[in-house]
């Protein structure tokens, strides 16, 4: 080859060494890890991993710092998109893809890949990526450049083909392992006449989960080159996770914080520990991730407005004037609306709907579901606190139960049960612990009570079909604790029984909600259902009441107001049963039946 000369002979020499030794692979100018699932980047080695990933959006940056070149430090930087989406596809397939492009003062590079993934029985998965490599040198940096030389002779870009494909094993919920490959066909990246191809790439890792703490083993074979790494990761549901990677090429640092909703700022830092790198000093990878299926906030408890106490000055009364004093037993109502909606697909067969059972289309089954629960609960009386909630739990899931704990400290007065049976009752206490560390009042909060059905019928409803009857559009189940009003009475003074009386029941602003009356002597107690006068139950608000009466001399006098004030609790779950799974769009309270007939 014959010599030629650059315009900025640092610039393109730090442009060659940054090409040949950034990494083994030349276009995986990022670090992903190829079992890191809230990474956008991991199916770039590893297809396989996006079957387990929640679907995301990731749009980044890396910036590689440079010493020398501070005023040219802004040019040294790759762009790049990716897109999850594990559960777009029919036939559970899951799709990935990804775009990068890096621009240096006489080099550039371009990177675009689509990958798709399956995953069998929640064990393991397969899957194949197909990318496509282009990259080019600008020829007019270039001064003296012989017509014959072999490299622009024949081309100065050219566009490759580059395949891979991994496997992911997921034999125990706290342990995963996957092997994949890169550089399948081993593409010639050359620009002249000979040959210099990209050498497969095997990779291998470990991951172990163990609470919100991740440990990881990576290894990475090039030819007879072996790479070893691993990264330990602390993992915070409600604010992000920390990581700190390590291996005999570079030390990485890794930050994610969770900024509102779905949307996420992720940082690495990236600093090598290789010889090689010469005048470099790392790189710094910003990202903003929109993780889609991140679960929808718990809806929130309804809270009266404050009572404002309007003073009248009561009547004047002789001291021998009659008296009645009136107390209801609970100020407090709590009401828990449970909706459920059946939404069934026009084209879902009879027979595919006989095939499910009752409590496949819900529990709350007009036909077998009274008003109340289907069975009592026993109390369990166990102090342990020492039991711990083990296990790999996802996000989202420790995230609802950070936000089940904020929402006892929030709201004063209720308490949560956890049912359970014999066999599953360390998980309960593990699970019972967990979250009264997190609120205000501990154990007082939260108990754990066994399930103690009537007879055998009830402790086997869930395998009762539901058949070719109609299926109940929408239903809706009603609790109230207590279920009733109780107003205890006592009166004073009384010569003789008044001439009539009446308990009324209205709202702040006046408006008569439930009254009832009588003739002749006032009970000691009466009892209200919590109904109004058309049959409702009362909306959420403070509300009053009082006892009137009427003396047979046509005398009116009225008792001491009380008060008490309704909350209120409300769910909708909606159950859609279609022929095939058509992704989650829809709110996380949702549950789909799907018939794969």
């Amino acid at each position: 080859m014959k010599k030629y000369f650059f315009k900025i002979p640092r610039l393109a020499i730090l442009g060659f060494l940054f090409v040949t030794f950034s990494t083994v692979a030349a276009q995986n100018l990022l670090t992903p890890h190829p079992l890191d699932i809230r990474s956008g980047q991991a199916h770039l080695l590893n297809p396989s991993i996006i079957s387990y990933q929640p679907s995301m959006i990731q749009v980044g940056m890396r910036v590689f710092h440079l010493g020398f070149l501070d005023e040219s430090a802004g040019r040294f930087r790759l762009n790049y998109v990716s897109i999850v989406l594990p559960r777009w596809l029919p036939k559970e397939l899951a799709f990935a893809a990804h775009a990068q492009s890096l621009n240096l003062p006489i080099y550039s590079q371009s990177y675009v890949s689509l990958a798709v993934s399956r995953r069998f029985n929640n064990l393991f998965a397969v899957g194949l990526k197909t990318g496509l490599l282009s990259k080019s040198y600008d020829r007019d940096e270039f001064n003296l450049v012989d017509a014959d030389d072999p490299v622009f002779r024949n081309q100065k870009s050219l566009t490759r083909l580059d395949l891979g494909g991994g496997v992911t094993f997921w034999p125990l919920p706290a342990v995963s392992i996957s092997l994949s490959r890169d550089h399948l066909n081993q593409p010639n990246v050359a620009l002249g006449q000979g040959n210099f191809k990209l050498k497969g790439e095997s990779h291998l890792a470990l991951t172990y989960h163990f609470g919100n703490i991740q440990t990881a083993f990576i290894t990475q074979q090039d030819g007879q080159s072996l790479r070893a790494g691993g990264f330990f990761q602390y993992d915070d549901p409600a604010w992000g996770f920390l990581r700190l990677g390590l291996d005999k090429v570079a030390m990485n640092l890794e930050s994610r914080l969770q900024l509102y909703g779905p949307v996420s700022l992720n940082y690495t830092l990236n600093y090598p520990t290789a010889d090689l790198r010469g005048e470099t000093s790392g790189s710094h990878e910003f990202s903003l991730v929109f993780e889609l299926d991140r679960l929808s906030p718990l809806p929130k408890l309804q809270t009266p407005p404050p009572f404002r106490y309007t003073f009248a000055a009561p009547a004047a009364m002789e001291p021998s004037a009659p008296r009645v004093f009136l107390r209801a037993e609970n100020e407090v109502l709590e009401i828990t609306a449970k909706r459920l909606q059946r939404l069934v697909a026009p084209d879902v067969p009879t027979h595919a709907l006989a095939a499910l059972s009752a409590y496949d289309l819900g529990v709350f089954d007009s036909s077998t579901v009274s008003q109340r629960l289907p069975y009592h609960v026993t109390p369990v009386a166990e102090a342990d606190t020492s039991t711990q909630l083990l296990g790999l739990y996802s996000n989202d899931y420790r995230y609802s139960l950070r936000q089940l704990s904020e929402s006892l400290n929030k709201t004063p007065g209720v308490n949560a049960t956890i049912v359970t049976n014999p066999f599953a009752r360390s998980r309960a206490l593990g699970l019972r612990n967990y979250l009264s560390d997190s609120t205000a009042l501990g154990l007082a909060k939260i108990q754990i009570g066994e399930p103690n059905f009537e007879n055998r019928l009830d402790s086997l409803r869930t395998q009762r079909r539901a058949g070719n009857r109609l299926i109940v559009p929408r239903e809706e189940v009603i609790e109230l604790r207590p279920q009733a009003a109780i107003f205890h009475i006592a009166t004073a003074n009384f010569s003789a029984p008044p001439k009539r009386w009446q308990l009324t029941v209205e709202k702040e602003s006046g408006v008569t909600v439930w009254k009832m009356e009588g003739q002749g002597h006032i009970p000691q107690q009466l009892v209200w259902n919590w109904r109004d006068n058309a049959g409702k139950v009362v909306a959420p608000g403070y509300y009053r009441y009082f006892i009137s009466w009427q003396t047979p001399a046509d005398a009116t006098y009225s008792s001491p107001t009380g008060r008490f004030y309704v909350k209120k609790f409300q769910r909708t779950i909606t159950i859609r049963v279609a022929r095939k799974f058509d992704g989650q769009q829809q709110p996380a309270d949702e549950v789909k039946v799907i018939l794969n007939r």
